[in-house]
Parts: structure tokens; sequence; C-alpha cells
């Protein structure tokens, strides 16, 4: 599916994008609206990623790689969840996790399949340790709001970056560098980590 494909009203949007956004927005707008080709590095980490989450899937109960589509916060969503129990989505993640919580776009992806496929609890293993959480309106509310600035991104608002130490490897960095720092002081500091 093409990101940001419009099926009647609703804007469709894959909950991977959510964690992209939470990394940094300007990466969503530039992927969405400057697409380019995967180098061989970004291949070779996405192919480890694979063979991890088959691993992980082999050993694990629940039904892997399930299709979640459904209407939610004005979009309709998209996906494919790593792993359904009967109680939880599973987000399987290759990398390590934050000292404390998840990292929160793992949240917002991992929240955008639990609603979608009507589960009230994510799961979400990294590689040094797996953290549970259940769900509660709070968090569907921050998905919504979440929901509203991916379509915005989606839509053509240029969001200001969100800088960090992997800005250096960004592929759009001479892009992003061009543009500035600016952004408009209202768009949200998306934070890095989700503890509650």
């Amino acid at each position: 599916m093409k990101k940001g494909a419009v099926r009647g009203n609703a804007l469709r949007v894959r909950p991977s994008d959510l964690r992209t956004m939470a990394f940094c927005p300007r990466l969503l707008f530039f992927e969405v609206h400057v697409p380019r080709e995967r180098g061989i590095a970004e291949l070779l980490r996405l192919y480890a990623g694979k063979v991890w989450h088959f691993l992980i899937e082999l050993f694990s109960e629940g039904e892997d790689e399930v299709a979640a589509e459904g209407a939610f916060g004005g979009a309709l969503l998209k996906g494919r969840a790593d792993l359904v129990r009967d109680d939880a989505i599973v987000e399987i993640k290759s990398g390590r996790g934050p000292r404390e919580g998840v990292w929160y776009g793992d949240f917002l992806q991992a929240s955008a399949y639990a609603f979608v496929l009507g589960k009230r609890k994510i799961v979400i293993k990294y590689r040094d340790k797996e953290v549970e959480m259940a769900l509660k309106e709070n968090h569907e509310i921050e998905l919504v709001e979440a929901i509203k600035l991916l379509k915005m991104i989606i839509e053509g608002y240029l969001p200001p970056p969100k800088r960090n130490s992997w800005c250096s490897k960004c592929p759009y960095r001479e892009f992003c560098d061009a543009l500035g720092e600016e952004g408009d002081d209202w768009f949200p500091k998306l934070p890095w980590v989700k503890t509650s």
C-alpha cells in the first residue's frame, strides 16, 4: 500500500508509520514525499530483523503475522501485527529497549494494532527485555492525537526535526539540514520513552 493513500474519505496509514513519526516526524515526511531506494546496509538490517522475528515467533504462543485493518482515529489503519495472543498484541523488536518502559514509537505501533484487533494489552519484546502494558482510555486518546499529527504530515505538513545521534546516519540528512531547525512551535515534541 502506498503511504497516505486515500480510500473513500479515510486516509490509509500503516501503524509502522506511527513508529517512524515518533522517532522523527521529519523522517516520516521525507519517506512519504521524497521516497528513495533502500541501501544495502538498510536491507541487511531489515533481513536480520526478519530472521529475529521468525525465531521469536517460532517459539512463541499465538498467531503470527496477523493482518490488522480497521478504522481508528479518522484513518484506515492497515498492517500486520507480529504476534497475536488471546489477550494481547505482541510487537517484536530486534533492538534493545530503553532502561525503563518502551520506545514511544513501539508503543504507538503496538497500540494501533491492539485497538484495531480489539485487544486491551500490548507486549513489546525487545532483544534484552519484554514489557507488558494494559491499554487504558488515555492511551486511546493519545493514539488518536498521534494519528492526527501523522495525517497532517502525510497530507504535506513539514514538521520540525527531532534531532538526535541518529541524524548523522539519516539518508535525508542533507535535505533536512538545508531546511533548517525551524518548525512550528505548536507541533508537540514527541517523547522518546513511554513508561505508563
